[in-house]
């Protein structure tokens, strides 16, 4: 193999974005090694792991390829070399092979490094028939699988096979659902998108930790193609980069999140809209149970018709005011919530730039939370159940043991026969 590169911008944008790749997944996802292989006026690297599928795969046009031909070398190695060069356009580099070496030479300066023998070098063959995405679409499906990455990238249970992936699934000719779900909270979306590669009710579940890779790649492409082959999906764009992510077994089974949002919105019988940002309330509050390492607990709790109080660690330093409104019924009990994990909620849905709305059907159901202009995305989280300390005198308890005993067969028969009215809100009127 002898090639000879033009050093450019674009040529200097790909060993920036391999460095990042090479040196924070090296080990983890990716492998340590690169394949480059020099044919048809190009130099194509390959970064993956063959032990999963992952790989990535970048074009480097050429000034001219003398000789074809490929070579596995340590990735670090490789990129730091590369990436020391000094930034400047039209530079000359050569690549050659030389015995049991790879040999990285402009103008003065020559960088030698050693060939690695393996039987599978990291390799993306690309399907045939690979569907154009509108790029528009790719980027809102970018946007929501990184808001439920965040949902489910810290698992308490890491063991949980559900919990470490992301779902996707095309209803219909026209939504496509993207879930993210963790043993505390959910998002789950629906997205007005046909995939042209998945059939209705077809759904495929992804890793947790390549989302962000498709997440990047999304976003650094004009234009984006994409396929499922093999159980890989491929995503390419319009400088022949490549990127090969393995699917999820089919034996991984998500829960039914479409009841699981039914049973809990139908259920909501009080809303509140944040009419001012909680986050920074929230966020002040994190700092005084830091403090006082005794509680996780966030409880907002009723305080007037146009406000409620949040309340964390002490009394008299954890109280923040924040004003809202109400609609359906006012609250009138307190709620707890996970006080880090409602943070996290709103600063993913960008509470600064959107009304957040919740809600709430008990104290000990799943809370639900939402963009309050946003019907298609909606988050749950689990409460935090607040015991709250109740004291009696003496005379309560003698007049409340009074009251039950007075009470007659027939109402006592009366409260349990009353018919149960089943709530008319569904999912879009949250």
């Amino acid at each position: 193999m002898q090639v000879k590169i033009r050093q450019s911008k674009e040529n200097l944008a790909f060993v920036q974005h391999a460095k990042e790749i090479a040196r924070a997944k090296t080990g983890q996802i990716f492998s340590s090694i690169f394949h480059l292989k020099a044919s048809d006026n190009n130099l194509t690297i390959t970064v993956g792991n063959h032990l999963t599928g992952l790989a990535y795969q970048c074009r480097l046009e050429t000034e001219e390829v003398v000789q074809e031909g490929e070579a596995v070398v340590d990735a670090i190695s490789f990129i730091n070399i590369f990436s020391s060069l000094p930034e400047e356009e039209n530079k000359l580099i050569e690549l050659g092979l030389n015995k049991n070496r790879l040999v990285i030479k402009q103008a003065r300066r020559r960088y030698t490094l050693s060939l690695i023998e393996t039987k599978e070098p990291p390799k993306i063959n690309l399907p045939a028939n690979l569907q154009t995405i509108d790029k528009e679409k790719a980027d809102l499906i970018a946007e929501h699988l990184e808001k439920a990455y965040h949902f489910c990238e810290t698992s308490d249970n890491e063991y949980d096979e559900v919990f470490q992936h992301i779902l996707i699934k095309q209803i219909n000719d026209k939504t496509l659902d993207i879930v993210g779900i963790n043993s505390t909270r959910g998002y789950i979306c629906s997205l007005n998108i046909k995939l042209p590669f998945l059939n209705p009710q077809e759904e495929k579940k992804i890793h947790s930790r390549y989302i962000p890779e498709i997440i990047k790649f999304i976003r650094s492409s004009e234009e984006i193609k994409a396929d499922i082959e093999n159980n890989s999906l491929y995503l390419t764009n319009q400088n022949q980069d490549a990127l090969k992510i393995p699917l999820a077994s089919d034996e991984i089974s998500f829960p039914n999140y479409k009841q699981l949002c039914k049973d809990n919105v139908s259920k909501i019988n009080t809303i509140i809209i944040f009419e001012e940002d909680p986050e920074p309330a929230v966020k002040r509050l994190i700092k005084v149970t830091e403090k006082q390492t005794f509680t996780n607990a966030l409880v907002i709790q009723p305080d007037t018709e146009d406000s409620v109080v949040l309340r964390a660690g002490d009394e008299e330093t954890g109280e923040e005011k924040v004003k809202v409104s109400f609609q359906k019924q006012p609250l009138n009990y307190p709620i707890g919530v996970h006080i880090k994990e409602f943070h996290k909620i709103l600063k993913t849905l960008d509470s600064s730039r959107e009304t957040i709305k919740i809600g709430i059907s008990s104290n000990e159901s799943p809370i639900c939370i939402r963009k309050n202009n946003d019907k298609n995305a909606l988050v749950l989280i689990a409460p935090v159940i607040i015991e709250e300390k109740i004291s009696y005198t003496e005379e309560e308890i003698e007049e409340e043991t009074v009251e039950e005993e007075t009470a007659t067969a027939e109402e006592i028969d009366q409260e349990d026969n009353e018919d149960f009215t089943e709530p008319k809100e569904t999912i879009e009127e949250f």
